[in-house]
This record gives C-alpha cells, structure tokens and sequence, in this order.
C-alpha cells in the first residue's frame, strides 16, 4: 500500500545528494511548574493529556543511532551506504538526502492526520502514545516528517530517529527504539523509463481503490512501484546480513525498525542492551573502522535496565 500522503499534488525538483543534519539539544531537560513544561529547549503548557514518564525525561533526545561505535550508528551507516551505492543521478552523486536528527517533539497532526490515521484509531490512545499535552507529542514513528519534507520539495530522502510508543518493558520491548524511513517519488515519463517501458502510460487515472493499489494510480505504476519496493528491500537485507553469514508522483515508502535489525545483525539477545552507551564493555565490541565489519556481541556483565 502507497502512504496516502505521497498522493498530494506538490511541486518536486531532482535534488542533488546533501546531508542535513536538524539539530537539536542533546541534553534534555524537563520541569513542570505553574503547568508548564520544558524540554528540549521549548516551554509546553501541561494540560489533561499530559503523560510524559518522568524517568523517561533524561533519555529523550539522546540519539543513539548517531553515538560513534554504537551498533545503532553503524546499522545507520550501513544503510545509508547502500541508498548511497545504489541510488544515483546523472552527476554520479546519491539520490538520497538523509534527515538524522530531527526533534522528537511533533504535532499531532504530523503524527496521525498527516498521514490519514481515522481519529478513532488505537494508537491514538494515552496508553499508546506519549503526550506533552493535546496539540504536541513525541513522535511515534518517523512517517510523522514525511508530509513536511515532501512539502519542501524532496523527492528521496531517509529520516533516521528515536520513536516513542508505552510499551511494557522487556527484552524485546522498550518505550524508546529507533527506526529508518525511507521515500522515494517519481514522475510518469521518470518512472516508465526507468524500466525501460515505452508507450502511452499513465501514473494517475480514475479508477477504483483495490487491496493492491489506490483509486489515482494506474495498475501498471503500482506493479513498477511494488517490483522496486521489493527489490530495495531484498538488496538491503543481503547487503546488511549476507556479510555477517544470515543470508503529481508515485513513489514507494518503508520503514525499518532498527534494533530488531541490529538484534539479529549483531546477536544482541536484549533491546535494553543498546542502553549501555556509557559502558565500556559494550561499546568496545563496537569499535570498529569498517561498519560493515561482522561482529558477534557478547554480554559481558548483568546490567540495571530500569527506566
């Protein structure tokens, strides 16, 4: 299924490779008095939804998947290096921009309406999602930058960040992960192309919505996409764990969560475990020049993982 958001008639340019950090503080802090909070630099007013974990406040904004020898980090690299090998224009220069640091604190609206989520849906709920109160929130997913980066023009971009959902703590659980998201759009003449397609093909037509494809785009763009999609996907899956011996546009959009794929990459047996980046014992086995290099973890001591 194409993200509804990508149906949206903008004006988009071929932009050449940049890398663009958004940054923000990196030592969060927050204080609730006379119904306010700060965090991030920013003042909230608290209101009925207010719902932030205080013994989540110190972790937020930290940014694990861009701490140097993290697994995170180089699970990141990895994947960037493949859109970088994989994807590029005329000039020999890669399709992709990436987005690593962007806040954690959205709206709403960039969270769920942008991208069509019916305002009865479960992840809506106070227990699903965190709440700095009724208009902003921490972000549950790294879809929630989709529509504003789209808007800005872009046509291929990865967006790499800390995501919040009220998970019960355990070893595959955690209230803090981390995912990729990646998108890429694509006019009709660049599209047919590509493929190497020739005749009079459409992209957009008036059609009925089915399971496979959206009521304004052509069977023939969607079964291009898929192909693509699937393809991308398949490549990034052996590049990452062949090396470690585990074998008016359209366009595509996925989204990984990272350490579920480093779990397995690297043979991390805890979700908490990629919390010890104060400690030496697990940083150390990460140490690496190469982030391609296969590295199997091993746990070196018994370690606090409460919240």
């Amino acid at each position: 299924m194409i993200c509804p958001v990508l149906h949206a008639t903008l004006k988009h340019s071929l932009r050449r490779f940049q890398l663009i950090r958004c940054c923000y503080c990196t030592s969060p802090k927050l204080s609730e008095k006379n119904g306010t909070i700060e965090l991030l630099g920013k003042t909230y007013k608290t209101d009925h939804v207010t719902n932030i974990r205080s013994s989540l406040i110190p972790k937020i904004g930290i940014g694990l998947h861009n701490m140097k020898h993290h697994p995170l980090n180089l699970l990141k690299k990895q994947i960037v290096d493949y859109f970088y090998k994989n994807f590029i224009n005329r000039q020999k220069n890669p399709v992709f921009s990436v987005y690593d640091s962007i806040s954690p604190v959205v709206t709403l609206h960039q969270n769920f309406d942008s991208l069509l989520v019916p305002v009865d849906h479960v992840s809506r709920k106070l227990s699903e999602s965190f709440y700095l109160n009724s208009e902003y929130m921490l972000r549950a997913h790294t879809s929630a930058h989709q529509s504003d980066l789209i808007r800005t023009g872009l046509n291929a971009f990865l967006v790499f960040g800390d995501v919040y959902r009220r998970d019960t703590i355990d070893s595959s659980h955690y209230p803090i992960f981390h995912q990729a998201e990646g998108v890429r759009l694509y006019r009709g003449q660049e599209l047919f192309s590509k493929m190497n397609i020739t005749g009079d093909y459409q992209i957009f037509e008036n059609g009925e919505k089915n399971e496979t494809k959206q009521p304004l785009h052509t069977k023939e763009a969607v079964m291009i996409l898929e192909h693509e999609l699937k393809s991308t996907l398949e490549n990034l899956a052996f590049e990452l764990f062949g090396k470690a011996g585990a074998g008016d546009q359209i366009g595509w959009a996925f989204g990984l969560g990272l350490e579920r794929l480093a779990m397995r990459l690297y043979s991390i047996p805890d979700i908490r475990q990629f919390w010890r980046y104060n400690d030496s014992g697990f940083m150390s086995q990460f140490d690496v020049k190469d982030p391609s290099t296969p590295i199997k973890y091993k746990v070196t001591e018994c370690f606090n993982f409460s919240t």
